[in-house]
């Protein structure tokens, strides 16, 4: 079973409680490592004492780490089996580290800087460990493109400054009504009048109603489509999925995504995240 803390509001990311927690006890941290000894505590004054063994998975920030990495003061949750004689076994311990979600402003040397929900500007540093995921998969710091919205995680830095142990990157969405399509773009008007292009190509997904194995060939003038991919330079999209709905049928499909605009459609949502740790359960 998990021993877990829940995570802040990550509206934007899956809604308030990124993760799944346990309410009730507090957040739990290490209060002392000796060898292969955690001592544990949470706000609430719930204590354990773990063992850590060969067979214990760490990680830190989504990252392998070993328990030379584990530090007093650390937020974890983790995993436990329980033995036929009643005592547990650890297979699992996470780090939780401080986080903030935001849209990029600028890609820098170092980095890049991004604006929280708040309207504060948070100076973001990568260094060559620092991991990357875009949506449910793997990604690149090429991912990391002005006007895309991440999650962050690493560790704090005097001021709004946080080093990168991992970034978390979210497809790009555009939404609209189609006006045109050609043999690799679609293009649409969002519901404030403006126009997008999508690009598709031989890696694109397609999901319409009632098409078992849907094409571009079924994208036709006046449906309403959602896609999500990456942007490019030019504000256009390269995507991934494409949903459709009939002319005068606008509204969510399937494999629904996050967010909507004032057809059901999903945009890029603001999320709204702090660099600091929640409570948790254990």
């Amino acid at each position: 079973s998990w021993h877990e803390p829940e995570t802040g509001d990550m509206r934007g990311f899956g809604g308030p409680g990124f993760g799944i927690g346990r309410p009730g006890l507090g957040q739990i941290t290490i209060t002392a490592i000796s060898g292969s000894n955690l001592s544990l505590k949470t706000v609430d004054g719930w204590t354990r004492t773990i063992a850590v063994s060969g067979s214990t998975t760490i990680t830190k920030g989504g990252q392998e780490a070993g328990i030379g990495n584990l530090k007093v003061g650390d937020q974890i949750h983790f995993r436990q089996t329980r033995n036929a004689d009643g005592t547990f076994t650890i297979s699992a311990i996470d780090v939780i580290l401080p986080r903030v979600g935001g849209t990029v402003a600028e890609v820098t040397g170092s980095g890049f800087t991004l604006k929280d929900p708040d309207g504060a500007t948070w100076t973001i540093t990568t260094t060559g460990s620092t991991a990357y995921t875009l949506g449910n998969g793997a990604g690149t710091k090429a991912d990391v493109k002005t006007g895309v919205m991440v999650i962050v995680e690493g560790t704090l830095g005097q001021g709004n400054a946080l080093t990168a142990t991992a970034v978390h990157v979210q497809p790009a969405r555009i939404a609209g009504q189609v006006t045109a399509t050609s043999a690799d773009t679609i293009t649409v008007t969002r519901p404030d009048g403006t126009s997008a292009t999508i690009h598709v190509g031989s890696g694109t997904t397609y999901q319409v109603p009632g098409v078992a194995t849907a094409s571009l060939s079924d994208i036709a003038v006046g449906m309403f489509v959602a896609a999500e991919g990456t942007l490019r330079s030019d504000g256009s999209l390269s995507a991934t999925v494409v949903l459709a709905h009939p002319a005068g049928r606008p509204g969510p499909g399937p494999g629904r995504m996050h967010g909507g605009d004032p057809w059901g459609f999903p945009v890029n949502p603001a999320p709204s995240a702090s660099p600091s740790s929640s409570s948790s359960g254990a």
